[in-house]
């Protein structure tokens, strides 16, 4: 005689709250699988069903995770709840401070004041500037590293859609891929910018925040 299966499963859920840091604010992937589990005395496998699933994305803050069992007889075990916290660390956005000399501080890219350079010269421009993240200035390498900064350098064209990203910026040891390099002694940023390989005409360089902030563009001419 085949004994009737009435038995609802057993479900194990965590008793503590998972935490788990994102990088940003639009949250981050919770996989807690193995962390839920489910027993029966007939059926081996019950299946877990979980209310958002292990795996999700869960945005930055506290959220309830709703579990059930069910077994093959298709009796199904009361909910049980417990909480993911997702953490994220706002940081602040900086103050870029204006760029350095050498290269003149303009406002636009039509301002006659802006730095000019030789087509063809096989110098650099040095482009310097101060940063300051909650009114407190950027002046050390720690602090530094905290706040990486990176520079992205555009050949403007007629029109904004003509407008194209240099690549191979870089030249010598002040810069790391596109991130300045910090001078602790002068407690700046510093990112050296081949002028060799660059055509005439009319360049805008924005500095920003690695991690999204603030940003600031200053422009020169090759001529």
């Amino acid at each position: 005689m085949k004994v009737q299966d009435t038995t609802s499963p057993s479900l194990t859920v965590p008793s503590n709250t998972i935490v788990v840091e994102a990088t940003d604010a639009s949250g981050t992937t919770v996989n807690f699988a193995d962390d839920v589990s489910a027993s029966d005395a007939i059926d081996p496998n019950p299946s877990i069903e979980c209310t958002p699933a292990s795996g999700s994305t869960f945005e930055p803050g506290i959220t309830t995770v709703s579990c059930t069992a069910k077994d093959a007889s298709g009796n199904e075990s009361p909910a049980k709840t417990f909480e993911v916290r997702v953490t994220y660390d706002v940081v602040s956005p900086c103050n870029i401070g204006e760029i350095e000399p050498p290269v003149n501080n303009v406002s636009s890219a039509t301002d006659q004041g802006m730095s000019a350079y030789k087509y063809g010269s096989r110098g650099v421009i040095p482009a310097k500037f101060k940063v300051a993240c909650d009114g407190d200035p950027i002046d050390t390498q720690a602090e530094a590293d905290s706040h990486p900064m990176k520079l992205t350098l555009t050949k403007l064209g007629a029109t904004p859609d003509q407008d194209a990203v240099v690549e191979n910026t870089v030249t010598g040891s002040a810069n790391t891929g596109d991130l300045f390099r910090f001078d602790d002694a002068a407690d700046q940023y510093i990112y050296n910018i081949g002028v060799k390989n660059l055509e005439k005409g009319t360049y805008k360089i924005t500095i920003s925040e690695a991690h999204g902030g603030a940003t600031h563009d200053e422009w020169f001419s090759i001529k």
